[in-house]
Parts: C-alpha cells; sequence; structure tokens
C-alpha cells in the first residue's frame, strides 16, 4: 500500500506542476546546509508522508 500511495503521489505532482523528479531530494540536509535545525517531525501513512518545522 506505501509503494502505490508514493506513487500516486509522485503521479499527482508531476502532472499538476510539470516537475519530472523521480525520487525526493533529501531536504532535511539542504535545510540543515542553509543553518535550519530540525524542531519538529509527524510521519504518517508508514513515513510516507512527513509534516516538519524547521527554524
Amino acid at each position: 500500500m506505501a509503494a502505490r500511495l508514493a506513487g500516486a503521489m509522485y503521479q499527482f505532482f508531476r502532472l499538476t506542476t510539470g516537475i519530472s523528479g523521480r525520487r525526493m531530494p533529501d531536504l532535511h540536509a539542504a535545510l540543515r546546509a542553509l543553518g535550519l535545525e530540525l524542531r519538529q517531525q509527524q510521519l504518517f501513512f508508514r513515513g510516507i508522508v512527513e509534516a516538519a518545522v524547521f527554524s
């Protein structure tokens, strides 16, 4: 089920935004490189969906 959900999410965002990416970049590393720290994190759907607060 998790793989189908991820596939559906990628397809939706490809269709609605025109992006061509096939995998997620390491956003946490990119935000840390900007000097931001993870303050709060919540995972949903077995870790497929994440909400995070950086400051």
